[in-house]
Protein backbone atom coordinates (compact mmCIF):
# COMPACT_ATOMS: atom_id res chain seq x y z
CA UNK A 1 0.00 0.00 0.00
CA UNK A 2 1.12 3.35 -0.95
CA UNK A 3 0.97 6.42 1.33
CA UNK A 4 1.90 10.28 0.29
CA UNK A 5 2.18 12.84 2.86
CA UNK A 6 1.28 16.39 1.85
CA UNK A 7 3.57 18.73 3.30
CA UNK A 8 4.74 21.84 1.96
CA UNK A 9 8.36 21.88 1.62
CA UNK A 10 8.72 25.16 2.75
CA UNK A 11 6.82 25.26 5.78
CA UNK A 12 8.38 21.53 6.63
CA UNK A 13 11.92 23.42 6.63
CA UNK A 14 11.06 26.18 8.73
CA UNK A 15 10.26 23.97 11.07
CA UNK A 16 12.84 21.92 10.81
CA UNK A 17 15.41 24.65 10.54
CA UNK A 18 14.24 27.49 13.08
CA UNK A 19 17.68 27.90 14.61
CA UNK A 20 18.65 28.70 10.99
CA UNK A 21 16.09 31.06 10.02
CA UNK A 22 15.99 32.96 12.74
CA UNK A 23 20.09 33.63 12.75
CA UNK A 24 19.81 34.28 9.32
CA UNK A 25 16.92 36.99 9.95
CA UNK A 26 19.58 38.33 12.47
CA UNK A 27 22.54 38.34 9.65
CA UNK A 28 20.04 40.42 7.39
CA UNK A 29 18.39 42.35 9.77
CA UNK A 30 15.15 41.42 9.08
CA UNK A 31 13.67 43.37 12.08
CA UNK A 32 10.23 42.38 11.72
CA UNK A 33 11.05 38.94 10.65
CA UNK A 34 12.12 38.72 13.99
CA UNK A 35 9.42 40.37 15.86
CA UNK A 36 7.82 37.10 15.20
CA UNK A 37 10.22 35.15 17.30
CA UNK A 38 8.58 34.94 21.03
CA UNK A 39 5.08 35.96 19.50
CA UNK A 40 4.26 32.39 17.69
CA UNK A 41 3.58 30.39 20.16
CA UNK A 42 2.78 26.81 18.45
CA UNK A 43 4.38 25.84 14.91
CA UNK A 44 2.27 26.86 11.81
CA UNK A 45 0.76 23.82 9.69
CA UNK A 46 2.71 22.53 7.33
CA UNK A 47 0.04 20.92 5.06
CA UNK A 48 -1.09 21.77 1.68
CA UNK A 49 -3.97 23.82 1.86
CA UNK A 50 -7.06 22.46 -0.52
CA UNK A 51 -8.00 25.04 -3.16
CA UNK A 52 -11.58 24.45 -4.39
CA UNK A 53 -11.28 23.41 -7.37
CA UNK A 54 -8.68 20.10 -5.92
CA UNK A 55 -11.64 20.02 -2.81
CA UNK A 56 -14.61 19.53 -5.55
CA UNK A 57 -12.08 16.91 -7.30
CA UNK A 58 -11.76 15.39 -3.90
CA UNK A 59 -15.16 15.47 -3.11
CA UNK A 60 -16.55 13.76 -5.99
CA UNK A 61 -14.17 10.95 -5.88
CA UNK A 62 -14.47 10.23 -1.86
CA UNK A 63 -18.19 11.42 -0.94
CA UNK A 64 -17.85 9.80 2.50
CA UNK A 65 -16.43 11.99 5.02
CA UNK A 66 -15.86 10.24 8.74
CA UNK A 67 -13.79 11.91 11.76
CA UNK A 68 -10.58 9.73 11.72
CA UNK A 69 -11.75 8.56 15.14
CA UNK A 70 -14.84 6.51 13.39
CA UNK A 71 -13.26 5.63 9.89
CA UNK A 72 -13.76 1.57 10.07
CA UNK A 73 -13.52 1.35 5.89
CA UNK A 74 -9.96 0.07 5.92
CA UNK A 75 -6.34 -0.02 7.97
CA UNK A 76 -4.86 3.43 8.75
CA UNK A 77 -0.96 3.07 8.00
CA UNK A 78 1.44 3.72 10.09
CA UNK A 79 2.54 7.14 8.53
CA UNK A 80 -0.86 8.15 8.38
CA UNK A 81 -1.23 7.49 12.00
CA UNK A 82 2.08 9.38 12.86
CA UNK A 83 0.62 12.40 10.77
CA UNK A 84 -2.75 12.38 12.78
CA UNK A 85 -0.41 12.22 15.93
CA UNK A 86 1.65 14.86 14.46
CA UNK A 87 -1.50 17.27 13.88
CA UNK A 88 -2.90 15.99 17.68
CA UNK A 89 0.00 17.24 19.17
CA UNK A 90 0.80 20.63 17.62
CA UNK A 91 -2.95 21.12 17.82
CA UNK A 92 -3.39 22.11 14.00
CA UNK A 93 -6.97 20.73 13.42
CA UNK A 94 -9.69 20.71 15.72
CA UNK A 95 -11.41 18.54 13.27
CA UNK A 96 -9.38 15.83 11.23
CA UNK A 97 -11.77 13.29 8.89
CA UNK A 98 -10.91 10.84 6.04
CA UNK A 99 -12.52 11.36 2.89
CA UNK A 100 -13.39 8.31 1.92
CA UNK A 101 -15.76 6.27 -0.57
CA UNK A 102 -16.58 2.50 -1.40
CA UNK A 103 -16.39 2.07 -4.87
CA UNK A 104 -12.63 3.08 -4.60
CA UNK A 105 -10.27 2.96 -1.08
CA UNK A 106 -8.54 5.15 -1.77
CA UNK A 107 -9.16 7.72 1.19
CA UNK A 108 -7.36 11.34 1.75
CA UNK A 109 -6.89 12.59 5.48
CA UNK A 110 -8.18 16.11 5.45
CA UNK A 111 -7.14 18.58 8.41
CA UNK A 112 -10.57 21.00 9.10
CA UNK A 113 -8.86 24.36 10.76
CA UNK A 114 -12.51 25.42 12.59
CA UNK A 115 -15.54 23.65 13.53
CA UNK A 116 -17.37 26.26 11.53
CA UNK A 117 -18.12 25.02 7.34
CA UNK A 118 -16.54 27.79 6.07
CA UNK A 119 -12.98 26.22 7.90
CA UNK A 120 -9.72 25.66 5.13
CA UNK A 121 -9.09 22.60 4.75
CA UNK A 122 -5.88 20.44 4.68
CA UNK A 123 -4.59 17.98 2.60
CA UNK A 124 -2.52 15.84 4.98
CA UNK A 125 -2.59 12.74 3.54
CA UNK A 126 -3.70 9.82 0.87
CA UNK A 127 -2.96 5.90 0.96
CA UNK A 128 -4.17 3.12 -1.24
CA UNK A 129 -2.98 0.41 -3.42
CA UNK A 130 -2.22 3.42 -6.32
CA UNK A 131 -1.63 6.92 -6.04
CA UNK A 132 -2.69 8.75 -9.40
CA UNK A 133 -2.04 11.70 -10.23
CA UNK A 134 -4.20 14.38 -9.89
CA UNK A 135 -4.98 14.77 -13.40
CA UNK A 136 -6.26 11.15 -13.53
CA UNK A 137 -7.83 11.71 -10.52
CA UNK A 138 -10.03 14.50 -11.82
CA UNK A 139 -10.49 11.90 -15.41
CA UNK A 140 -11.73 9.67 -13.04
CA UNK A 141 -14.28 11.65 -10.83
CA UNK A 142 -15.74 13.07 -14.67
CA UNK A 143 -16.46 9.97 -16.48
CA UNK A 144 -17.86 8.74 -12.79
CA UNK A 145 -19.97 11.98 -12.82
CA UNK A 146 -20.74 11.81 -16.26
CA UNK A 147 -22.56 8.25 -16.31
CA UNK A 148 -24.31 9.57 -13.35
CA UNK A 149 -25.51 12.66 -14.97
CA UNK A 150 -26.49 11.38 -18.14
CA UNK A 151 -28.78 8.87 -16.42
CA UNK A 152 -30.26 11.89 -14.23
CA UNK A 153 -30.95 13.73 -18.16
CA UNK A 154 -32.83 10.79 -19.09
CA UNK A 155 -34.84 10.79 -16.20
CA UNK A 156 -36.18 14.20 -16.54
CA UNK A 157 -36.72 13.63 -20.37
CA UNK A 158 -38.97 10.58 -19.68
CA UNK A 159 -40.88 12.57 -16.87
CA UNK A 160 -41.10 14.91 -19.62
CA UNK A 161 -42.11 13.15 -22.44
CA UNK A 162 -44.78 11.30 -19.84
CA UNK A 163 -45.71 14.43 -18.71
CA UNK A 164 -45.94 15.47 -22.53
CA UNK A 165 -48.73 12.87 -23.42
CA UNK A 166 -50.83 13.40 -20.21
CA UNK A 167 -51.09 17.09 -20.37
CA UNK A 168 -54.85 16.94 -19.65
CA UNK A 169 -55.33 14.22 -17.31
CA UNK A 170 -51.92 16.74 -15.20
CA UNK A 171 -54.32 19.70 -15.49
CA UNK A 172 -57.34 17.71 -14.63
CA UNK A 173 -55.69 16.50 -11.39
CA UNK A 174 -54.71 19.71 -10.20
CA UNK A 175 -57.69 21.88 -10.98
CA UNK A 176 -59.91 18.62 -9.63
CA UNK A 177 -58.37 18.09 -6.03
CA UNK A 178 -55.40 20.54 -6.51
CA UNK A 179 -53.05 17.62 -7.09
CA UNK A 180 -50.02 20.40 -8.17
CA UNK A 181 -47.78 18.68 -10.61
CA UNK A 182 -46.56 15.61 -8.98
CA UNK A 183 -42.62 17.23 -8.49
CA UNK A 184 -42.75 18.99 -11.85
CA UNK A 185 -41.75 22.31 -11.11
CA UNK A 186 -42.53 25.26 -13.94
CA UNK A 187 -39.43 26.91 -14.66
CA UNK A 188 -40.69 30.40 -13.87
CA UNK A 189 -40.93 32.06 -17.65
CA UNK A 190 -43.02 29.17 -18.28
CA UNK A 191 -45.24 28.93 -15.70
CA UNK A 192 -49.23 29.51 -16.29
CA UNK A 193 -49.92 30.19 -13.20
CA UNK A 194 -47.54 33.10 -13.10
CA UNK A 195 -47.13 33.93 -16.37
CA UNK A 196 -50.62 33.98 -17.51
CA UNK A 197 -50.40 31.69 -20.68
Amino acid sequence: MATQIFIEPELETLQQNAEEWEQLCTDLELKQQLKKIGKVEKIANPYMRLDPRTERVYEMLCPRKEIYTDYKAGTLPLEVLQEIHRCKKNEWFPVIAVWYDDKSPDPFLIGYDSKKDEANKYLIARWGDELLPFEQLMAKAIDRYKEAYKRALNRLIADCEFRKQHIEGEIRGYIDAGLGWRGFTFPSFANPLLTGF
